[in-house]
């Protein structure tokens, strides 16, 4: 019997085997039997799995049962057909399969990225909101020790101005000192037409009634430049005393010089000009206030003190030249000398609204009383207005102080008396004022 066909290919599937037979089909069977011969080294039950057919749908062995059934020849051809339908649509299953698979393993894949991209731009806005608020932070730190950093230096710069200030006040505090110490030696004489020789000027001051002339020690003397002004003019002395006692000593015999001959104590530079300040307003209060004045340099200060009878010296006024360092004028205060109590009765530097409506009037004559006043400066000396405008008078000895209704009415007079001579004397007339 041959062999059924493609059965070449059931034999190549069954590798090994060296021959086979064939029977006829059983009647109502479509079954054949095939006898095959295998060498020793295969099994039965091995042959028999080469040669059973690779995959076989149910449809097809349904559909071959049926065939058998109806009595039909078996047909291997069909079979096979029948078995690569199937081997196909395993395949395409198989491959929709993988592909539902794939496209759910993409988009796993797809959702996993999608979540991990967020997460790391997430991760991406906080680092990056992260470094913003740094910045700020680090801004704002650097803003803060650019702060600290100039309050730091300007305080340094404070400091070192204040004790740079404070150095340069206290040398200067020193050379005032030293030159106050330099010129409480020296005498000034005006109006002395003299010579200017140690022995002219003792006899000078014997002659005026200095006390102990044999024990003062005179150190240097020489003439000044001539004043300024009209008139004729002597030139001015300078006298140097080997100690400032013996000045001071020469000093409370000022009144004695003979007629036109006046002596000062020297002043410092930088005091001269306060100084003639003081001098006048001295003399004004003493003249309007009728208190004893005195001029005195304290350290590196000069002070206008006042003292009443039987009570201690007030300082009212006091002065230290500026310096570029000096922000404010050196602080005042009173101090007294002497046993009684304070001196009260100046009011601040002596400018009140009285003083500032009075006149100070200079004769150089003794003015007996008010009315002998009043009949040197009747009219036509000044206008009747002027003189219903005078309120008070307070006559001292060698001038008296006219208390006016107002400032306008003081002015009035100090003009209309202003160089004017009475009785043969000239008259010198001004305000008191309201400030140096």
């Amino acid at each position: 019997m041959a062999a059924p066909p493609n059965f070449e290919k059931y034999k190549l599937e069954a590798a090994g085997l060296e021959a086979w037979t064939v029977s006829d089909p059983v009647e109502g069977s479509d079954s054949i039997k095939v006898t095959l011969s295998r060498p020793r080294s295969l099994s039965v039950a091995s042959c028999a799995r080469n040669l059973r057919p690779r995959s076989t749908s149910s449809s097809k062995r349904k559909a071959s049962a049926q065939a058998s059934s109806k009595g039909k020849k078996p047909n291997l051809e069909m079979d096979i057909d029948a078995i690569k339908a199937a081997i196909e649509a395993s395949q395409v299953t198989i491959v929709e399969q993988l592909r539902g698979e794939i496209d759910n393993s993409k988009k796993a894949v797809v959702e996993s990225f999608e979540s991990t991209t967020s997460r790391i731009e997430k991760c991406l806005d906080d680092i990056v909101a992260g470094n913003i608020k740094r910045d700020e932070q680090i801004e704002k730190l650097t803003e803060r020790m650019d702060g600290l950093h100039t309050e730091i230096v300007e305080e340094i710069k404070a400091d070192m101005r204040k004790e740079l200030d404070t150095s340069r006040h206290e040398a200067f505090k020193a050379t005032l000192i030293r030159e106050i110490e330099k010129a409480s030696h020296n005498l000034i004489i005006f109006g002395f037409g003299g010579g200017s020789e140690k022995e002219e000027i003792l006899s000078l001051f014997d002659a005026s009634g200095v006390e102990d002339v044999g024990n003062l020690i005179i150190s240097k003397t020489s003439k000044l430049g001539l004043p300024k002004g009209k008139g004729e003019k002597v030139n001015p002395i300078l006298v140097i005393f080997a100690d400032p006692t013996h000045r001071n000593n020469v000093l409370k015999a000022g009144t004695g010089f003979p007629k036109g001959v006046t002596i000062e104590r020297d002043i410092p530079p930088q005091f001269r000009e306060r100084y003639k300040a003081f001098k006048k307003h001295a003399w004004k209060l003493r003249s309007f206030y009728n208190v004893k004045t005195q001029i005195v340099f304290n350290g590196h200060l000069m002070q206008l003190r006042y003292r009443e009878e039987e009570k201690s010296f007030t300082i009212i006024d006091e002065y230290c030249p500026p310096i570029q360092s000096l922000n404010k004028p050196p602080p005042k205060g009173n101090s007294s000398k002497g046993n009684g109590p304070p001196s009260t009765v100046i009011k601040g530097n002596g400018f009140c609204e009285e003083t500032a409506c009075s006149v100070l009037i200079v004769m150089n004559r003794k003015i007996q009383n008010k009315q002998h006043f009043y009949d040197l400066i009747s009219p036509p000396v000044i206008s009747e207005q002027v003189m219903r405008s005078i309120e008070n008078l307070k006559i001292n000895e060698y001038n008296c102080v006219v208390v006016m209704a107002d400032q306008d009415a003081a002015k009035r007079l100090a003009m209309n008396l202003k160089d004017k001579v009475i009785g043969g004397i000239k008259v010198h007339a001004e305000t008191f004022g309201t400030a140096y």
